[in-house]
């Protein structure tokens, strides 16, 4: 058996301590590169979100009303389910108010006569949820439109299942649009619920 001298395990002992000062130091090299990855990475994340604020400030009216077109877009399916079972026609109306946009459904004798003497009143209720919100949009009326070019807006639409006229008419939407945007006659933040075919298909725009 080959002696073990103390010398050996002097040495043996200085070996492995470099050897652990060596790991503890490549243990915190690892943990500095994260920590410098990191922060690169929180720097660029908040450099961006500071460039694409302006841009959110800039569509969040577009957003907030196109969220209350959804909602409006369920009230008008309703419509069409309880026109299709009731077999009557009914009227959605979009109006303004001091409080913002509301939604009137009605029950009229037909879809050809204009006007709102002989209706009567189905429903009604506001276009947008949250009061501080809806007092900053309008409802966009066929004159405001007609000056902005827009010739397929309309602030009603009439739904007969079983009128024969029913999707021979070209596609009619109801549109909102802040008041601001409205005196500045900005159109890129109109929110449009249209209606076209058959059974008045509706989408978003």
């Amino acid at each position: 058996m080959v002696p073990i001298h103390e010398s050996d395990v002097a040495e043996n002992r200085w070996n492995e301590s470099e050897w652990r000062q060596f790991e503890l130091w490549e243990r915190i090299e690892l943990r500095l590169k994260r920590k410098k990855n990191w922060t690169i990475f929180g720097v660029v994340v908040v450099f961006i979100a500071i460039l694409s604020l302006p841009i959110f400030q800039d569509r969040m009216p577009k957003w907030r009303a196109l969220k209350a077109m959804r909602i409006l877009a369920v009230k008008a399916n309703q419509m069409k389910v309880d026109a299709a079972s009731l077999g009557v026609p009914l009227r959605l109306r979009i109006e303004n108010s001091n409080e913002g946009p509301n939604f009137v459904v009605e029950k009229v004798m037909n879809c050809t006569t204009e006007g709102t003497a002989s209706a009567k009143e189905w429903g009604r209720g506001p276009v947008f949820i949250h009061p501080s919100s809806a007092i900053n949009y309008v409802a966009l009326t066929e004159e405001s439109a007609k000056e902005l070019g827009l010739t397929r807006v309309s602030q009603s639409l009439c739904y007969d299942p079983s009128s024969p006229l029913v999707g021979n008419e070209e596609t009619r939407a109801l549109g909102v649009l802040t008041v601001n945007d409205l005196a500045e006659k900005r159109l890129d933040r109109i929110s449009f619920l249209n209606f076209s075919g058959l059974f008045a298909e509706i989408d978003f725009d």
